[in-house]
């Protein structure tokens, strides 16, 4: 099933990744922060006041210490058939630990252990890319409502599409992942690791 081999091929490069790889897998972030960031930047110095973007950050770094059990009632669906409908799967190809970055980092090597431990690790990495990215959702829903309350409809709607392409797209995929992780594990909880 492709679900499956783009899970196993999240789990091999997330699960060895050298100094190069990990540099490497950092490309898309510096590229779509840079692209979706800029009008964000551009919007807080010429539009929110400086007490306010002091708020609104001090908002943002607290809904990152949410307790697992509010963030996973964020959780769009518990099970994974709406994510593959909304298309977060294919996120997978342009964001953080894309095979595609394997192979431009020089490691053609894709089989790994599937136990327990290398699936704890990436839940647990899941968990904090997805406290990230709550909270600059929240720190971006803030802005928006400064445009909106300002009347600024245009910028209102670039913020928005930002906040759902940068941030609420990225938590769709860490929750997706979590859910083909216990999947996984559930399967191979009383057998032995495989190597795939």
């Amino acid at each position: 099933m492709v679900a499956n081999a783009k899970l196993r091929q999240f789990a091999s490069y997330n699960s060895s990744m050298s100094a190069r790889e990990e540099l490497v897998n950092l490309i898309p972030s510096v590229l779509w922060t840079t692209i979706l960031g800029a009008p964000v930047f551009f919007f807080c110095v010429h539009h929110v006041p400086l007490n306010s973007i002091y708020w609104f950050t001090a908002v943002g770094v607290a809904s990152m210490f949410l307790p697992r059990a509010a963030l996973k009632r964020l959780a769009i669906s518990t099970d994974v058939t709406l994510y593959r409908r909304l298309g977060v799967p294919l996120l997978i190809k342009i964001t953080q630990d894309a095979g595609w970055l394997r192979r431009l980092a020089g490691n053609r090597e894709t089989r790994t252990r599937r136990d327990q431990k290398s699936l704890a690790r990436i839940v647990s990495d899941s968990w904090m890319r997805e406290r990230f990215h709550l909270g600059l959702c929240v720190f971006c829903v803030l802005c928006s409502a400064v445009a909106l309350a300002g009347a600024q409809f245009a910028w209102f709607f670039v913020l928005t599409l930002i906040n759902v392409l940068y941030n609420l797209c990225p938590m769709w995929l860490q929750q997706y992942l979590r859910l083909r992780v216990a999947r996984l594990g559930d399967r191979h909880r009383h057998s032995t690791p495989a190597t795939i």
